[in-house]
């Protein structure tokens, strides 16, 4: 018989076993959850060339075509001091900045007129990158979606600023300040995930898709939004880049060629729909690419603040690689920051050898893209930018090419290495193994991203199937508050615009055919004949055209009256600001009108004084108390005497209005000896004021002393009132009278 105190090590060694699996699978849990994919559910762009959709996008890719172009001359005045270099004339600009549906959004046009266009063009793109993920705004009021915006020039706000200070308001703030990008998209489309401006210079935002990775495997949100936008408004900056030698005089990005001597700047705005892969397929979503890892660092100690570091760009790629549990063989393209400045070219291609330059045992190779010979560089946007790029590339399955490539920089050896520039054009087949791609992007200030994708699993949805359906009200459906009733035939139902992709070529089977290979029987029920999938969804409506834009701009060059709202119902978007009630409007005008009107010094308070009244003077000669801080001080002042007849000739000239301070007699105060000055809290009286003899008109005497004859005005600038004119009309103390000689100002004299 065993003893009850004796431990029963089998049991104990079994209990041990089991934590031990327990733990194990919670790492291999945890390790799953850092590298489980995302998807990139919708895209929505906004660059130079005509570029407002991903088709768009593609075309000028693959059409090699160069959309940097000369300033245009209707964004700002030339100015010789800021553009005087040429590479201050070249950029890759967008058409029609200045143009903002702002009764789409709910927003006033006061409030339009001082919003910075880069916030603008967020909301325009942000919206369309949701309609192209199937994502209506009502399903998403309420829901855990974050917002994670890269924004670094705040050129709009220097003009803002630029104005009178009676100007600006709160909207002047919330309009121009980096938080309220993210903000307010994530106020007006209801989103309550989380909500990050990110300024890192020309990473930023693809350290912005770098945190909205995170946040999605760390469960802090389902859905999210990560982009960037980016605007030229001013030429300060472009001056400032220009000086410090950044800029290419050519007006060309010329990455990794001999040639190579600077970045041209850029303008665009891009925004992806993330989502977890098992959301994505569980909600039947399209995708267009995975996200496999990101890495993020900081350049810390190099050559100089602005200068690369290209350690640390090694550490970043290979820690991508670790994150997405990816080996370097497996890339095959790699969208380059790619400046195409003599400095950063060869340190990044250092960094690129140093991890993904050896050669491979298949032969393969790995191609170096750099959209900026193409678009110029996008700053806050270049990094989201490349990242389209490439899930294009995966989807069309071809590589662009770089443009302005005709030699190798003698600086960069790619030799023994599989790294090869994409000098042209080339098919990008699938193979048995998935598609990989990374994109880099190295800001200005040091800090560094990378971004691992990959093609769409084979089983799922591409972009180029029909989008499923869903249990959310379509943008299209006739019970959706954005359906479009343009095109519908009266008096008949309300018909939806035409579906979002194209109709097939002549011949070819339909997705939802038996026959099709596309042809999906998950949910037939067996033994059941086959069951087609959802039908095509009719496209919903976009954001408004440029056309629309232009025709309906809302600038603070060109504000019009707001167009009239259509027959249909509007969008239900979340309630906006309530207008200013009438009250507030009055005290904003009242206050308004108060800050222009000019501040003009009140007159001073009549007061009076013995030297200055000789009707007193008596009184004062037998009372001295009854001057000073006696009586009359503190009583009211007796009936003054207003001067309305010419004075006899040689009668000193007597200036109306407040004296200069070293003509100022002597005031009602404490007694004191005649001719002494005397202090007093009371203000300086004022004089009547009347020609000298013999000077003729008032314009044409120059000589002014109040009291003072004439002929020693210069000598005695100090002397003691005179004796004034006898009075022939009383006027109670306090009236206004005009001066007879000087400049006329109405003043009150006593």
């Amino acid at each position: 018989m065993s003893d009850p105190s004796t431990p029963d090590f089998r049991t104990l060694l079994k209990r041990s076993l089991e934590k031990v699996a327990e733990l194990r699978a919670a790492l291999a849990a945890r390790e799953q959850d850092v590298r489980e994919p995302l998807a990139i559910v919708g895209i929505g762009c906004r660059f130079p060339g005509g570029a407002d959709s991903p088709d768009e996008f593609w075309r000028v890719l693959q059409g090699g075509v160069d959309l940097v172009r000369e300033l245009p001359e209707a964004r700002w005045p030339f100015d010789p001091a800021l553009q005087a270099a040429p590479a201050t004339r070249w950029a890759g600009f967008l058409d029609h900045v200045d143009c903002f549906d702002a009764g789409f959004f709910g927003i006033s046009p006061r409030e339009a007129a001082v919003l910075d266009p880069q916030q603008r063009l967020l909301l325009e793109v942000a919206w369309e990158a949701l309609e192209d993920a199937g994502q209506p705004q009502p399903a998403l009021s309420g829901s855990r979606t974050g917002v994670f915006v890269g924004l670094t020039t705040l050129d709009y706000q220097q003009r803002v600023l630029a104005g009178e200070p009676t100007d600006l308001d709160v909207y002047s703030l919330t309009g121009n300040s980096q938080c309220f990008a993210a903000g307010r998209l994530s106020y007006l489309l209801g989103l309550q995930g989380p909500c990050v401006a990110v300024d890192t210079a020309c990473s930023s935002s693809l350290t912005a898709v770098h945190l909205a990775c995170d946040s999605l495997r760390d469960r802090q949100c389902d859905l999210a939004l990560a982009g960037g936008v980016n605007l030229i408004l001013s030429p300060v900056a472009t001056h400032m880049l220009a000086q410090a030698q950044a800029l290419s005089p050519s007006g060309r990005c010329r990455t990794f060629d001999a040639a190579a001597d600077g970045f041209v700047r850029g303008e665009g705005c891009g925004v992806v729909v993330l989502k977890r892969l098992a959301d994505a397929r569980r909600d039947g979503d399209r995708i267009w690419a995975l996200v496999r890892g990101s890495a993020i660092n900081q350049d810390g100690r190099s050559t100089g603040l602005t200068a690369p570091n290209v350690l640390s760009q090694q550490a970043l790629l290979r820690d991508a690689l670790a994150r997405a549990g990816l080996a370097p063989e497996q890339v095959a393209y790699i969208e380059t920051h790619g400046t195409g400045t003599p400095l950063g070219d060869p340190i990044e291609i250092e960094a690129l050898k140093a991890v993904y330059g050896r050669p491979r045992d298949d032969g393969s190779l790995c191609r170096l893209g750099a959209l900026k010979t193409c678009t110029g560089h996008l700053e806050a946007a270049a990094g989201v930018a490349g990242l389209i790029k490439a899930v294009l590339a995966l989807h069309h399955r071809q590589i662009p090419k770089n443009l302005n490539f005709e030699t190798l920089n003698p600086r960069i050896s790619l030799q023994d290495t599989p790294l090869v520039v994409a000098a042209e054009a080339t098919p990008w087949e699938p193979g048995p193994a998935p598609r990989i791609a990374g994109i880099s992007a190295f800001g200005f200030s040091g800090s560094n991203a990378h971004v691992l994708i990959e093609e769409p699993p084979r089983d799922s949805t591409s972009p180029a199937d029909p989008p499923p359906a869903s249990s959310a009200l379509a943008s299209d459906s006739p019970q959706s508050p954005r359906f479009d009733t343009r095109h519908s035939p009266s008096p008949g139902p309300a018909q939806p615009l035409a579906p979002r992709h194209a109709p097939p070529a002549p011949g070819a089977l339909a997705s939802n055919s038996p026959q099709s290979p596309h042809f999906a029987t998950r949910h037939s029920p067996s033994p059941g004949p086959a069951q087609p999938l959802a039908p095509v969804m009719p496209r919903p409506r976009r954001a408004p055209s440029r056309r629309t834009r232009r025709n309906h701009p809302t600038s603070p060059l060109d504000i019009r009256r707001p167009p009239a709202p259509r027959s249909r119902s509007p969008p239900v978007m979340p309630r906006p600001r309530r207008a200013p009630s009438r009250r507030t409007r009055r005290i904003s005008r009242m206050r308004t009108r108060a800050a222009m009107t000019p501040r003009i010094a009140p007159p001073p308070t009549p007061s009076c004084c013995c030297r200055c009244r000789p009707a007193l003077r008596a009184r004062c000669a037998s009372s001295p108390s009854a001057c000073g801080t006696g009586s009359i001080a503190s009583r009211t002042p007796p009936p003054c005497a207003t001067s309305s007849t010419p004075p006899p000739a040689g009668a000193p000239i007597i200036r109306t209005g407040s004296p200069s301070p070293a003509a100022t007699p002597a005031s009602c105060g404490p007694a004191s000896t005649p001719g002494s000055p005397v202090a007093s809290t009371a203000p300086s009286p004022t004089v009547t004021c009347v020609p000298a003899a013999g000077r003729g008109s008032p314009s044409s005497s120059p000589a002014w002393a109040p009291g003072v004859p004439a002929s020693a005005a210069s000598s005695s600038p100090r002397s003691p009132c005179s004796p004034a004119p006898s009075p022939t009309q009383p006027t109670p103390c306090g009236a206004t009278a005009t001066s007879t000689c000087g400049p006329p100002s109405p003043t009150t004299i006593c």
